[in-house]
């Protein structure tokens, strides 16, 4: 009864909240062990795993420790969480993302994106989707930025208005209010950038310290 009673009420909590409403998997879950937010039945999230109250983990997504999902967050879809993550505020990951050791602070990361090793995604209107990249210590997408279709973003700060769409941007800032399609080397057309001493375009490798497997 007092299930069905926390339930009821985690639930139109949520909705209030304005998390995503496909994300309640028709009430059925539990409070986390650790943190006592939602986990629905078909998710699956590792014991020492945190899931703070007022967040959600559901549909088939997986967390494993010791991330942190936490404040109004809420993980659904195929999503997988690893390594020492934190996914925070309203952030929104779905779909076949992956977050590796990285911060989601607010934002959506969705389709098959990776956030990867020591990467940001910080501010509530950014977006990261497609099959997009964005890995490595310093760098960040914020403001109303959005990195999608192949993108791969490292070491970068990309934010403002700027929509990154194809090419590889390595050591650059980028802060644009328009919106541009990728141009030949890999830089938006329309895109204003400031090198830090990186270079736009350069073939990297692929690989990662962490496995980006299920």
């Amino acid at each position: 009864m007092k299930l069905k009673l926390f339930t009821t009420v985690f639930t139109a909590l949520t909705l209030a909240s304005g998390l995503a409403v496909a994300c309640m998997t028709e009430g059925r879950g539990a409070p986390h062990f650790n943190g006592g937010g939602w986990v629905a039945d078909t998710a699956r999230v590792e014991d020492n795993a945190y899931v703070g109250p007022g967040a959600v983990v559901c549909e088939n997504a997986k967390v494993f420790a010791p991330a942190i999902i936490s404040d109004n967050a809420s993980v659904a879809g195929n999503a997988v969480i690893r390594g020492n993550s934190s996914i925070l505020d309203t952030a929104r990951v779905r779909g076949n993302a992956r977050v590796i050791n990285a911060m989601v602070v607010g934002g959506e990361v969705y389709g098959n994106a990776k956030i990867l090793n020591k990467a940001r995604v910080d501010d509530s209107r950014a977006k990261v989707y497609g099959d997009a990249k964005v890995e490595g210590a310093n760098t960040h997408v914020s403001e109303y930025a959005e990195v999608f279709g192949t993108a791969v973003v490292r070491g970068s700060v990309i934010r403002g208005y700027a929509k990154i769409d194809c090419g590889r941007w390595i050591g650059v800032k980028v802060f644009d209010d328009k919106t541009g399609q990728c141009g030949r080397n890999g830089q938006d057309k329309n895109s204003s950038s400031e090198n830090l001493g990186g270079v736009l375009s350069n073939p990297i490798s692929d690989g990662n310290t962490q496995s980006e497997a299920n």
